[in-house]
């Protein structure tokens, strides 16, 4: 998701700008990981009748037809076979491609835009995708972060998020009460430091969560911090085993949501969570 809308926001080649607006069909999005390997080149190049079992009609590719304004934006590109690699190359280098099973040669005008979320350096030292390819597409090269290095540990980042994201939920009228709302949810519940594991795709299902259920229970729980580190952090702020032992609760609390699951991993039972925890419930 982050990367189909980081690829939709690049300007185009001011010479080229004009075109886009002769044109409504100017951004093309192939998910190659959601196509199964074999049928991956007749997807993006196209086939010809007859040219295996089940082409019983001539099917127009992905860079055919692209004005000067195209952006043919393929996801996943670390998953495309090595196959189909070989014709990516002669595209890039050429301009031209063909379709499967034909031998006549079609010329592709637009731009293209890939995106992956594995090392394709590695994978290339693996022999699995190929190094010249590599270099033709590392022309230019934008690096997305994280949301937890996005957000900076910052409220007003957070807040700022999730107004964007309330804004797909809610009419605009409804999203900035519910952003501040939910914001407020997150800090209090999930707190500052959570890691987020599943990026803007977790805090959206985040929202939906609290739109519809009014509370959100991480997938994928963050580890407790070990017991050598609580006994550094005693030392560190001076503070007494009462208290600190409140402050652990409160941050399980806030992550897991239950008091059941609290008393689980301390190793406490409930009632003792209960009596820590009345402050903040």
């Amino acid at each position: 998701m982050q990367a189909i809308a980081y690829s939709q926001f690049i300007p185009f080649d001011p010479r080229r700008r004009r075109f886009a607006y002769a044109y409504r069909d100017c951004f093309r999005a192939v998910q190659l990981s959601a196509i199964p390997p074999s049928l991956v080149e007749s997807e993006i190049f196209g086939h010809v009748k007859g040219a295996f079992t089940t082409a019983v009609r001539d099917r127009q590719g992905r860079f055919e037809n692209c004005h000067p304004a195209t952006c043919v934006f393929l996801d996943e590109i670390g998953d495309t076979p090595c196959e189909v690699q070989v014709k990516l190359l002669r595209l890039l280098q050429t301009r031209e491609f063909s379709r499967v099973g034909e031998s006549s040669v079609r010329h592709f005008n637009g731009k293209v835009i890939a995106a992956t979320n594995v090392d394709l350096t590695a994978k290339s030292a693996q022999g699995t995708f190929r190094q010249d390819l590599l270099f033709r597409l590392c022309s230019d090269v934008i690096k997305t972060c994280p949301l937890r290095e996005l957000l900076d540990g910052q409220a007003e980042e957070l807040r700022q998020m999730v107004l964007i994201l309330a804004r797909r939920l809610l009419p605009a009228e409804d999203a900035k009460g519910f952003a501040d709302e939910s914001s407020d949810w997150i800090i209090s519940h999930l707190g500052m430091d959570y890691p987020w594991p599943g990026n803007v795709r977790e805090l959206e299902q985040c929202l939906r969560n609290l739109l519809l259920r009014g509370h959100y229970a991480p997938v994928v729980k963050a580890q407790a911090a070990p017991a050598a580190d609580l006994g550094s952090q005693m030392a560190d702020s001076g503070c007494t085993l009462a208290e600190l032992t409140r402050a652990y609760l409160q941050s399980l609390y806030r992550r897991e949501g239950s008091v059941l699951a609290v008393a689980k991993i301390s190793g406490l039972d409930r009632r003792t969570v209960r009596t820590y925890l009345a402050t903040v419930r």
